[in-house]
């Protein structure tokens, strides 16, 4: 049922994995729910965020992470077939083990990507940001630690 979905066609609403999101449309309802308890009511930036989670074309399961000022400020790495896995992925807070890269990209906007101790990449920020700062700030939401 295509009016079940939320179509996104903001440019800011970054690129998913690969997919530009400018007319994504997903399968189901978007699914609104409070980050994890690591996160709620701690006064961290970020602890105000929503997470949603959604189905994509291919049926899986994929999150993304908004501000209060309703930007996209996270978004899964890739898609699973198991609502549980994207659940895990999204509520992944601080792991020690996880390797944190930061990198300018073609623009010249700061980057960064995350990687659990297997290499596997388990998350990336949404846009580019105009200085490193304003990355690691981004990157702090999803559980970085410097």
């Amino acid at each position: 049922n295509k009016s079940a979905g939320a179509t996104f066609r903001s440019p800011q609403e970054c690129h998913i994995n690969g997919l530009i999101s400018r007319g994504l449309r997903a399968s189901l309802p978007v699914r609104v729910v409070q980050p994890g308890r690591e996160q709620s009511g701690t006064g961290m930036k970020g602890s105000d965020d929503k997470f949603e989670i959604y189905q994509d074309r291919r049926g899986e399961y994929r999150w993304r992470r908004r501000a209060t000022n309703g930007r996209i400020v996270g978004a899964a790495s890739e898609g699973y077939s198991k609502k549980s896995d994207c659940e895990a992925n999204m509520t992944r807070g601080h792991v020690a083990t996880d390797k944190w890269e930061f990198y300018a990209d073609k623009r010249g906007e700061h980057r960064w990507r995350r990687h659990a101790s297997n290499g596997v990449q388990v998350g990336k920020s949404c846009e580019g940001y105009t200085s490193l700062t304003d990355a690691e700030s981004n990157a702090e939401r999803q559980g970085y630690r410097k």
